[in-house]
């Protein structure tokens, strides 16, 4: 019964609205094309992964198998079942092109770089975050409320002095 009431809840929160069709196709879209970018990069990974383990008799991690370009031949023998023939030969061709490797390669470069400051607040919310750096600054009778601006200034730092504290 609960089931059925939380599906109703969300069927009338979520209810698709014609007026705003414009809209939605745009947000539907942007999602889309983030999910899609997420899918290829994990595909490439799991086929350079595979590659090691089958053809070179060793595993490596997601992470590792970031930094490794496979021909084309190669991608092609590791094909997902998932994924068709002719997309799969697509995509191999795509990841084997010189033009990909740089643009892997300098992205990556920028990922490393000191300028780059991706976000480090892992799974906990902003008002998790808040709570936790309100009782370090409660605890050092610093501050007594902490603003959101200063959360997202903690989290999104390489190395906070007092972010880091707080991760674990």
């Amino acid at each position: 019964m609960l089931f059925f009431l939380a599906c109703s809840l969300l069927q009338e929160r979520f209810r698709f609205n014609p007026a705003k069709e414009d809209e939605s196709r745009e947000v539907v879209g942007a999602c889309c094309s983030d999910l899609l970018r997420s899918i290829m990069y994990y595909a490439r990974i799991t086929a350079t992964m595979d590659h090691f383990r089958i053809v070179e008799g060793r595993k490596i991690c997601d992470k590792i198998a970031g930094q490794f370009y496979l021909t084309r031949e190669e991608y092609i023998a590791q094909r997902l079942t998932w994924c068709k023939q002719d997309c799969w030969d697509a995509l191999a061709t795509e990841w084997s092109s010189p033009e990909f490797n740089e643009r892997s390669e300098k992205n990556r470069q920028n990922r490393l770089s000191r300028r780059f400051k991706p976000h480090r607040g892992g799974s906990n919310s902003i008002a998790v975050m808040r709570q936790k750096m309100v009782s370090v600054h409660l605890l050092l009778k610093i501050y007594e409320t902490v603003h959101v601006v200063l959360v997202i200034a903690a989290t999104h730092l390489i190395c906070g002095s007092c972010y880091c504290s707080l991760r674990n």
